[in-house]
Parts: structure tokens; sequence; C-alpha cells
């Protein structure tokens, strides 16, 4: 096998918990999007149902396919409908939806369903990405409540800068986000992962951590362990063969690394196509028996090769953990130059083997 990887069913629900610790009144919506992160849809969905009160994915493809795999509780497309071709799978699966256009107005008027279909309301308070202009808040609600069998979940917006926190961007937003909707007795969210742990004026009714459920730090320069957070993904492949080259040989396309004295190389099977980082060439490092290996040369698409010269009892089909417990994603994400979102979600895990712990 020459990807495998562990899923800590623990360390995710212990995340889960450092999101109760941080806003304790505040209910909770985990978003799994992008397969939950890379870590898979709906294996962390039925590891967190008991324990969350709804579920935020991007498409209706992802909230169909936690239904059809079981999963009760609520569940959020945020990126919202942009057709109403997608209406009756919504209204069957009992989807809740994000709307931010008038067109979105529009064909929820023209439905004829008696069904319900609930609906959270976003407001762009700064990001500039989707969502009504505050202005408009007033308007918009006054549209859907006049529609027949929409029922308004609540409001939200979503920050630009949360993870700066020297900006003062934030508390902007947050008090634009207050200043219009104080008094509308609806449920309201604003808060990411990094509001969770820093902005606690943010927390509101509903808070949608994401990426430190999976026990990555949102704040750069901030460690996942200082924040009391565990990585949940382990990542491994195995060394397919060792060469001995000699000083002045090179290792790999372009011949980019030079042995500077004698060197036991390790061909590791892994590489950019597997949602390995061509960028981590040189850079990176990979764990064997718990002891640091530096990635030599260029990834290629299949393979990397690292330096086993501090790796004597190293040998063909030994284990090589890529990132995960004692070598965290942010970590590969700074090699790289990266977040560790995009190392997370660069996982394909239908090339990989889980297990669950």
């Amino acid at each position: 096998m020459r990807l495998y990887g562990s899923i800590s069913s623990s360390a995710l629900r212990h995340n889960l918990s450092r999101v109760r610790d941080f806003s304790p009144s505040s209910k909770i919506m985990g978003v799994v999007k992008a397969n939950g992160y890379g870590h898979g849809l709906v294996r962390v969905a039925k590891i967190l149902q008991s324990d969350i009160d709804a579920f935020g994915v991007a498409t209706v493809d992802e909230a169909v396919e936690l239904r059809d795999s079981g999963i009760t509780v609520p569940v959020c497309v945020l990126s919202g409908i942009y057709s109403s071709e997608y209406l009756p799978v919504v209204i069957s699966k009992q989807i809740d939806c994000v709307i931010y256009s008038d067109e979105q107005i529009k064909f929820l008027r023209d439905t004829r369903s008696a069904e319900r279909i609930a609906v959270w309301v976003k407001v762009d308070t700064g990001m500039h990405r989707l969502g009504f202009s505050l202005q408009a808040l007033p308007r918009i609600l006054k549209e859907i409540k006049a529609i027949p069998n929409i029922e308004l979940k609540g409001i939200m917006s979503h920050f630009a800068c949360a993870d700066e926190l020297e900006s003062d961007f934030t508390t902007i937003q947050t008090n634009r986000f207050f200043q219009h909707t104080e008094g509308m007795n609806v449920e309201r969210s604003i808060a990411n992962s990094a509001g969770v742990m820093y902005w606690p004026d943010s927390h509101l009714d509903w808070v949608r951590p994401g990426i430190m459920l999976y026990g990555v730090s949102p704040i750069p320069g901030v460690s996942a362990k200082d924040l009391g957070l565990r990585p949940v993904m382990d990542l491994y492949s195995t060394i397919l063969s060792v060469n001995q080259l000699q000083r002045g040989e090179s290792v790999g396309y372009g011949q980019t690394w030079t042995c500077t004295e004698e060197t036991s190389v390790g061909i590791v099977g892994c590489g950019y196509g597997d949602g390995y980082f061509r960028a981590a060439s040189s850079k990176a490092q990979v764990l064997i028996d718990g002891r640091r290996a530096n990635v030599i040369g260029r990834v290629s698409m299949d393979m990397l090769a690292v330096n086993l010269n501090r790796h004597q009892n190293a040998g063909v089909g030994s284990e090589v953990k890529l990132f995960g417990e004692g070598l965290p994603a942010e970590e590969l994400a700074d090699a790289v130059g990266t977040i560790p979102y995009e190392i997370l979600t660069s996982v394909n895990s239908r090339l990989i083997s889980f297990i669950e712990t």
C-alpha cells in the first residue's frame, strides 16, 4: 500500500470539546466541506453527529451525501443554491440553505412547494464575497417572511481577517453585524475557528468552526498544541527503495540537490499526484521511527526522496509519516509557502486507505 493513514475519532471529539470550552453558550455548526477538510465527509459527520448541532457544507451534493449516509442533524449549504433546479432535492432531503442574492429570493418566491424550506440570510460586513448589503437587510427579511413555507433560521456573515490578531477589522465587522441585526429577534452567526478562539464577542447564537475541528491552528505562528488541539489525521507512506550515492551525485529531476557526502537516499511512495506538494522539494521533513528526515531533490508525481544518513535502521518497507502527530500540517504548510487548509484538502482520500482509531 503506497499511502495510508489514520483518523482519530478521539482527537476529533476532543477538538469539538475545545470549541465548547471557548464558546459554551453557542450552538455549533461544524464545517465539513471539502470532504471534511480531506478527512472524509461522512466519516467526520458520523463521529461528531451525536455531539453537534448542525453541519455546514459547500454544495448540495455534499449535503445529499450526508443525508443518504444517515446523518439527521441539520445540514446547511453555506455557498447556497444558485438555481431553482436544486429546490426539489433541498426540500426532499430537508437541507438548509444560505441565501445572499435577490435572484435566490425570486426563485424561492416562485416555488409552489407546500414543504418547508429553511434558509439562513447572509450579509456582507466587509468580506465582499457573498452577502446582501447591511442596508438591504430589513427589506430582505420582510420579503422572506412574506414567502409561505420559508423558515428563517438566522442571519450570518463571515470574517475576512479573524486570523490576523493585530488587525482591527474583525472588531469593525462584528460591530457592523451587531448594529444592523440588533433587536431583530433572530439567531446570528459570524464566528469561524479564529473567531471562536480569539474574538469572544463574536460567538453569538451559533459558531461555525472548521479547521480547528481537525486539530490545526487557524492562527499563523500559534501552534495547535498551544491551543489544546490534537491532529486528527496521520498520513503515511513507505520506503520503496534505498540508494547509496556518492559525493557529487544528484537526486531527482533537474539535479537540484547534490550530495555533499556519501548519502543513503530513501525513495518514498508519495508525490504531487497524491496531493503532496511539489513545493516541498528540498524544504519539508518527514518522520521515520519518530525522528526527522529531510526531503531532498524535487518531489515528483509519484515519489519523493529523503536523506537516510541519520536513519541507519530504515530500509525498504519502513514507515514514513508525511504529517500528523509530531509533524503538524502547519509545519508542512510553512515549508511549501501555503496554509494548512490547502495541505489537508489536497489529500485525495479516494487514493488513500484510512483506518479510524
